[in-house]
């Protein structure tokens, strides 16, 4: 980082400034958000495609006792490599929620409403995502073919692509690269492609006007950090600072530090929300989230090296790991009789050693389990000729006469067909939109979210999207493809929420056919399918 340290503290500027300063600090921030954002369907994708199964009774409901459905989760005794692999990435998988509402609480404190469906990663008329699909470029950051070339094929960043895939070696690889500290990021970049990126505080001709989409590369997620820092620090000639000069809009959501008598904090060395009314009070509590983001990403916090540049030490680092405890308390697991069994969550994210394990070193440990094909996917699944048998949905409290549900049998004829007579992959296709359309009713959700206090979070269409994922990995052995987009609404029909048999078919469709791909009841918030069942 001496690249960026050697530049001095920014503390007589021009007050003519602080427009052009202000734009700045709020592109680099709403680049966070979509830094952030990209990484998560990204890593869930690659989570749900390891192979898999879970049961589905929980607290106080046995509606589906004894069955089976496709998809990992978490395990609270890991004993196979599937099992570790899924626990390690999904502990990667809730930090980079958690990180997301950190950069979008920083949004709130400079006075920006951040934005979650940003043209830098979406359509967002369709909610299809652009920034997936062999793309060489990881979005703010760098572009891969810049990077040198290495004769270790798992330390060659120069062939990764950025798109939606199973858990591969060349997935890691893209993983690792995004993960990766400042200094690996100088080392690992073309010394002639150097300028191109790690630009220096303030911005050279940047104006007004500007937005995220006007930003350079910044080489490394860290650096970009330590750019927002910078900004935040810089002073003005008529003894004012830039926080100064940056209006609060509200205090922003917590998620993940809430406590109740049924609650704990779940991350409580990391203020995961801004308060107070004294800038630089503010100012210091988002030094804390950038410390506990590159923290928890990179191992290395840029903290020490802000502090250096201001002549101060900090003697002791904090703890911005998860509380096994608060996590046993809050999220509880149960067995296939609806008996609570202690907490898989809990030691996916709290237990050693993943909660000792930065998210490069979570990536590493996973790039050595897939060696020798030591972790089966469902693509790999399909590819040696399995097909779904009602064995497979089944637990030994099986009873078909339970509720009248479906049986079994014929669940597993059900989902061999989707994929046996796929014509002209139009089931595929349906099953790609429905993925979309779930982790639509997520991100247009948290638009309003932070936008309004009345807006509930959307947990639902959390779940909701990781389901649809597994289920499309489970029926057709093939990779969600976020980039379909969603149709759009048909005016004066009535569409429903459900996804059962569509009410009002389209001219020419099968009118036994599924409801129509244009809405899905996952949009817990925002009230989106009022009147359609929603």
């Amino acid at each position: 980082m001496a690249h960026l340290l050697a530049t001095p503290l920014i503390t007589d500027r021009d007050p003519a400034f602080k427009p052009t300063d202000i734009s700045a600090l709020r592109a680099i921030v709403q680049a966070a958000i979509n830094v952030e954002l990209f990484t998560i369907p990204l890593y869930m994708c690659s989570m749900y495609s390891i192979q898999g199964m879970h049961q589905i009774t929980g607290k106080g409901q046995n509606w589906y006792q004894g069955r089976n459905w496709p998809g990992a989760k978490t395990s609270s005794e890991p004993s196979t490599n599937n099992e570790v692999a899924f626990n390690l990435i999904f502990n990667v998988f809730i930090e980079e929620m958690l990180h997301l509402q950190l950069a979008g609480n920083i949004a709130t404190a400079v006075g920006l409403v951040p934005n979650f469906t940003s043209t830098m990663l979406m359509n967002p008329s369709t909610s299809a995502w652009t920034c997936y699909g062999d793309s060489p470029v990881l979005p703010h950051i760098l572009d891969f073919r810049d990077m040198k070339s290495n004769p270790d094929p798992d330390k060659d960043y120069s062939r990764v692509r950025v798109k939606l895939d199973a858990l591969n070696p060349d997935q890691v690889r893209l993983f690792l690269a995004i993960e990766e500290t400042e200094e690996r990021a100088r080392d690992n970049i073309k010394v002639e492609c150097q300028g191109k990126y790690f630009p220096s505080v303030p911005f050279e001709d940047w104006k007004p006007s500007y937005d995220e989409t006007n930003l350079r590369p910044f080489g490394s997620i860290g650096h970009m950090y330590l750019c927002l820092w910078q900004y935040l620090d810089i002073a003005y000639s008529d003894n004012t600072t830039l926080m100064q000069a940056v209006v609060p809009r509200t205090l922003g959501p917590d998620l993940f530090n809430q406590a109740s008598p049924l609650r704990k904090p779940e991350y409580p060395g990391v203020p995961a929300a801004v308060w107070g009314p004294d800038p630089e009070q503010v100012k210091w509590q988002i030094r804390e989230m950038i410390a506990a983001i590159t923290d928890q990403g990179e191992g290395g916090s840029v903290v020490p090296a802000i502090l250096r540049a201001r002549g101060m030490v900090m003697a002791v680092d904090k703890d911005y790991r998860p509380d096994k405890a608060a996590l046993e308390m809050d999220y509880v697991s149960y067995d296939d009789t609806g008996t609570k069994v202690g907490s898989s969550d809990a030691v996916a994210r709290g237990g050693k050693p993943n909660v000792a394990m930065d998210h490069f070193e979570v990536f590493l440990a996973v790039q050595g389990l897939l060696k020798d094909h030591r972790v089966v996917t469902w693509d790999q699944w399909h590819q040696v000729g399995n097909e779904w048998t009602p064995a497979a949905l089944k637990t030994k409290s099986y009873d078909e006469k339970r509720y009248a549900l479906p049986r079994a049998e014929d669940i597993a004829a059900a989902m061999n067909r989707l994929k046996a007579h796929d014509e002209q992959g139009r089931n595929y296709r349906q099953f790609c939109q429905v993925c979309t359309g779930a982790v639509a009713g997520v991100t247009k959700v948290l638009n309003q979210f932070w936008a309004n206090t009345e807006v509930a979070f959307p947990y639902p269409s959390m779940a909701g999207a990781g389901d649809r994922m597994s289920i499309c990995w489970a029926v057709f052995g093939k990779v969600p493809d976020l980039s379909v987009g969603t149709k759009k609404r048909r005016g004066w029909v009535l569409n429903h929420a459900c996804q059962g048999l569509a009410l009002e078919p389209e001219a020419g469709e099968d009118p036994a056919g599924c409801a129509a791909v244009e809405i899905y009841h996952t949009c817990r918030g925002s009230n989106d399918c009022k009147a359609e069942g929603g």
